[in-house]
């Protein structure tokens, strides 16, 4: 229900994504007994990061070249919490790379600027103080390569452990 559930809302074409990506309408259960559906508010897209992702010029013996484009699948959808916006995108490369990124934007968290308010901010304005605050992304990634066979079960706990470390 947090990130990229239900606070994540239509995409403006050709500002959050290209004009022309592909654009998903989501659905999801949360504090409802029905599917809510947020139309348009996953985006999947072609970006070109403008480096190859391997070259080589040979001209020691023979003269030849080969290279490749580093082009990469990016699943994007942005989250709307209060008074930021979180860019979320999952890049997936040519190579087999898998990169997440999350970009914050929006507005800044602020209070008015009394007594001994710098303690806890940057003036920002005669009256208006930044309120200090960190943000926190955190991930849980659970891959199975070449199946699940190498996966083992502890008894009495309910989480998957690999023998491997």
């Amino acid at each position: 229900s947090f990130g990229i559930g239900r606070f994540a809302y239509e995409l403006v074409r050709g500002v959050d994504c290209p004009y022309l990506a592909t654009y998903v309408d989501r659905h999801y259960l949360s504090e409802s007994d029905v599917p809510i559906t947020n139309q348009n508010s996953l985006c999947i897209f072609e970006h070109d990061t403008s480096l190859p992702l391997r070259r080589h010029f040979s001209d020691a013996h023979s003269l030849y070249y080969g290279g490749l484009r580093k082009n990469t699948l990016v699943i994007r959808a942005v989250s709307t919490l209060i008074n930021y916006d979180y860019v979320w995108d999952f890049m997936f490369y040519s190579n087999g790379a898998v990169e997440v990124r999350v970009h914050a934007t929006g507005y800044i968290s602020s209070s008015f600027l009394h007594d001994q308010g710098t303690n806890y901010g940057n003036k920002v304005g005669p009256h208006t103080l930044g309120t200090m605050h960190l943000h926190h992304i955190h991930y849980k990634v659970d891959l199975d390569i070449d199946g699940r066979s190498h996966l083992v079960r502890s008894p009495g706990l309910e989480e998957v452990i690999c023998p491997h470390g």
